[in-house]
């Protein structure tokens, strides 16, 4: 069975996401409106 990298970032974010999927998208402005996340990933504190 053969994937492409970007299957396997998919699958990946799937497993994170406890099942949810979220189409990947870019968006630079909204109307001329920056868009705001309104749901900020936090910080992951990967080595001390």
């Amino acid at each position: 069975m053969q994937v492409t990298p970007l299957q396997l970032a998919q699958a990946t974010a799937l497993i994170a996401n406890k099942g949810v999927w979220n189409r990947p998208h870019l968006a630079k402005t909204v109307d001329g409106v920056a868009p705001v996340d309104e749901h900020p990933m936090p910080n992951i504190l990967l080595k001390d």
